[in-house]
Parts: structure tokens; sequence; C-alpha cells
């Protein structure tokens, strides 16, 4: 069937075919990284950021414990202590700000209300009155609070914070799977794409290759015949119905025309010759009928001679 397409549509065709392969796979291609760097994206702001303000809230609470402990160590160092602290709080309130503003899942919601309760119940039952103590200068009053709030409400709000952590650690690692898994999939379509398109393009070069190089060999080997041996018989076989097929057929059309023009020269000439050969027979009678004729007349001048002869012989004796 491809044999009877003009060579021209299957090389236009086999470009086309190409073009939209590379097409295709260019498309995909920016597709992938447009889906790779999104999902980075969201990794980062929905997750990365969060963890890292979670972990940032973790920090400065434990520095705040520290601090309490400073200050009851050191009172002469208490208010910069104080200073320090009320300073940590603000920047966990930011922080946690930062870690509010991400994409939370189901499970993250709970963990985070758990992180919250246990943050208040930490600031205002162990936080505040330490400060308190630390601002009117009751040091016992301080180390009540840090042996009996301050640690076992740290230890709990601790392990909120950490089970948070390990679900944002978890949620982290399923939307970098996900990625993963897309990306190997695009991957994947993209390279089968991409084989099948070569494969497609090796086969319709080949086919094309092959017809033109069969119809080619084909006329050229009718024409060699005819020109060895002035046999005017070959013919070139028609395999498809293309520019070289249509040649073909017009070539052999043309020998066939001279051919027929040869048959035609060689009937005429026999022919001419046929009536040469008669004129030549009819030449020949003519000229023996002349020679019966000469020899019928001389005949018949030596018989009036002979009469004349006679006449004379006669005329004498009677003289």
């Amino acid at each position: 069937m491809l044999n009877d397409i003009k060579i021209g549509t299957r090389l236009t065709a086999l470009l086309t075919m190409l073009l939209a392969m590379l097409l295709l796979a260019g498309g995909m291609g920016i597709y992938m990284l447009a889906d790779a760097n999104s999902k980075m994206e969201s990794l980062y702001k929905d997750h990365l950021i969060g963890v890292d303000a979670i972990h940032r809230v973790d920090t400065l609470n434990m520095k705040i414990r520290t601090d309490l402990a400073g200050a009851y160590v050191t009172p002469e160092a208490a208010d910069k202590k104080l200073a320090d602290i009320e300073g940590d709080i603000d920047e966990i309130g930011k922080d946690w700000d930062v870690f509010m503003a991400t994409h939370a899942n189901p499970e993250q919601v709970e963990l985070t209300n758990k992180v919250v309760a246990a943050r208040k119940k930490y600031r205002e039952e162990a936080v505040a009155p330490a400060i308190s103590a630390i601002k009117s200068g009751d040091m016992a009053q301080l180390k009540k609070i840090i042996v009996r709030d301050v640690r076992p409400l740290y230890e709990g709000l601790s392990a909120a914070i950490s089970a948070l952590l390990e679900a944002e650690f978890k949620d982290s690692k399923k939307t970098f799977d996900d990625s993963a898994a897309s990306y190997h999939t695009f991957r994947g379509v993209l390279i089968a794409m991409i084989g099948c398109g070569a494969l497609l393009s090796v086969l319709l070069g080949l086919s094309i290759i092959r017809g033109i190089n069969r119809s080619v060999t084909e006329l050229r080997g009718a024409m060699v015949k005819m020109s060895a041996d002035g046999d005017l018989s070959a013919r070139a076989r028609v395999y498809s119905q293309d520019e070289i097929g249509q040649s073909a057929t017009a070539f052999n059309g043309l020998i066939e025309g001279f051919a027929n023009i040869i048959r035609k020269v060689l009937a005429n000439a026999d022919t001419v010759s046929s009536t040469a050969a008669q004129l030549s027979a009819s030449s020949l009678q003519i000229a023996q009928g002349s020679q019966a004729q000469s020899e019928a007349a001389a005949s018949t001048a030596a018989a009036v001679e002979q009469i004349t002869v006679s006449i004379s012989s006669v005329a004498a004796n009677t003289a």
C-alpha cells in the first residue's frame, strides 16, 4: 500500500512524524520538569519550611528551659536570662505562625492541636510562673517550679513536637516518593514514545529506501539488457505506482512503441523485397522474350535473304 503513495508524500509523512514525535517528547519533557518543580516547591513550602519552624520552636523551648535553670544557678545573670527568655517567647510565636501557614493533612491537624495544648500548658503553668519568680527574686520558688512543672511539661511538649515532626517527615517522604514515582512513570512513557517513534521512523525509512532501490534497480537492469543485446522484448517490472513506478510504466510503453515501429518497418521491408523479386522475374521474362523475338527476326531476315537470292537466280536463268 505504501508503494502506491508518492515518494514526496512518504518523505513528508516521515518528516511530519519525526517532527510530531520531537514536539511531543519535548512537550512531555517540559511537563515533567514543571511537575517535578511544582512538587519540589510544594515539598519546600508545605513541609521543609514547616519542619524548620517546628524544629526552631523545639530548640527555643529547650533554650528557655536552660535559661530558667541558668537564672537559678546564677542569680546575678537572672535579668539577662529573663530578657533572653522573653525574646525567645516572641520568636516561638513567629515560628509557630510560619508553621501554621503551611499545608497540613488531617493527621497533622490532630498532632498540631496536641502541640498547641502542650505549648499553652507549658507556657502558662511553667514558664509564666518561673518568669514571675525571677522578677520577684524568689529563687526557691523558681527551683520548685523548675523541678515540679518545667521539666515534665517540657518533656510532654517535646514529645508532642517530636510526633508532629515525625508526621511532617512522613508526609514529606510521601510527597517525595509520589514525585519520584511520577517522574519514573513519565520517563518510562517518554522512553517508550521515543522508542516507538524511532522504530516507526526506521521501518518507514527502510520501506521507502527498499521501494526506491528495487524499482530503480529493475528499471536500470532492463535498460542495461536492451543496451547490451538490443532485445526490445525486455520490460521493467513495475512494483509501485509512485514516481519511479510511473516512470517504469512510461518506459515500458516507450519501448513497446519502438518495437511496434520496428515490426512495421520489417514488415514493409519484406513487402518491398517481395515486390523487387517479382519485378526482377518480370524483367527476366521480358529480356527472354526480347531475345526470342530477336532470334525470330534474324531467322526471318535470313529467310527473306534466301528468297531474294532464289528470285535473283530464277531471274538470271530466265534471261
